[in-house]
């Protein structure tokens, strides 16, 4: 009984933290949107999905890139899950900005919960509580769901194949149905951004040391149930490239504009970017410690949590 009280009481605590969460991005909501050329085209994309136009967008956004001065700034389409995503604001709001961004945040308390669920058991409810409102209270997070863009959404699905992984691993031999969600989820979550395709990497080394796992134990491996996540995967990928055209693989193509020069500027921006998040005057040393801990921490527990 007092466990299941503690529980309860961890549980309580995630809610509360939620909806304080949900409630600072609603206060930290302004009028419009930053400009950008990203926004738009998801928006249009979503606009298209509704009224059967997706040739049109698709032409339209050629004719603009080859006719412009830089033509690398736009994809012909980005991949077609966040689209698909918009499609049903698109249908109720519109283009009134501001309820896509509600939108945004509850993806965002929803990818906290979930985050929640995958770390709880590795590390305890309390300390999971305190990951959750670090990331959740972060306000370059909160701020963030300002921006109609694919950050958010994917965190979310990309933390739910996780999820689902992790499950499915352990009932690997028990439930086609939960195959078949990895695969679903899988597949959507490459279509919001490419590099989901990475994911399929996590499955594969997962699914591979739980089938080490199981012959050394001398437990029967039915290997049928290991593939049908990526048969739902590649099912549901070449409906979508038949019908979503460039939708999926649409990012690829600026693999053609990869500098090593370009990389390395990138990476410079990224390592600035994370110091931001974690305190906005923090100085190099700090930052060099932080950093520091967590690559002594990815040593520490890499085959413990080879998964992550």
């Amino acid at each position: 009984m007092k466990k299941n009280y503690l529980l309860n009481k961890y549980d309580l605590s995630l809610y509360f933290l939620l909806i304080t969460v949900f409630i600072f991005c609603l206060l930290n909501h302004y009028i419009g949107h930053s400009w950008g050329d990203d926004f738009s085209l998801y928006l249009n994309q979503a606009k298209a999905l509704l009224n059967g136009s997706v040739e049109r967008v698709v032409s339209d956004t050629v004719l603009a890139t080859t006719r412009s001065s830089i033509q690398t700034f736009s994809p012909q389409a980005y991949p077609w899950g966040y689209p698909i995503l918009l499609s049903p604001c698109y249908y109720f709001f519109n283009m009134n900005i501001n309820q896509y961004k509600i939108v945004q945040a509850l993806y965002f308390i929803s990818f906290l919960g979930t985050f929640f669920l995958l770390i709880k058991t590795r590390i305890g409810n309390l300390s999971g509580l305190i990951v959750i409102g670090l990331i959740g209270l972060n306000h370059t997070f909160i701020f963030y769901t300002n921006h109609i863009l694919t950050e958010i959404p994917f965190m979310l699905f990309s933390t739910l194949s996780l999820l689902a992984i992790d499950k499915g691993i352990k009932r690997a031999q028990q439930s086609i149905i939960i195959q078949i969600v990895i695969g679903i989820l899988l597949v959507f979550t490459f279509s919001i951004r490419t590099e989901g395709g990475v994911l399929l990497l996590v499955l594969l080394i997962s699914q591979l040391l739980d089938i080490k796992n199981k012959r050394k134990l001398n437990s029967k491996v039915k290997l049928h149930f290991y593939l049908i996540p990526y048969f739902v995967f590649f099912t549901f990928y070449l409906i979508g490239k038949e019908y979503l055209p460039t939708g999926f693989t649409s990012h690829f193509g600026f693999l053609t504009n990869f500098k090593i020069s370009k990389s390395i500027s990138n990476l410079e921006m990224i390592i600035n970017l994370l110091g931001i998040f974690i305190n906005r005057n923090i100085n190099i040393v700090s930052l060099i410690i932080i950093l520091s801990i967590f690559v002594i921490g990815v040593i520490n527990r890499f085959k413990k949590d080879l998964f992550f």
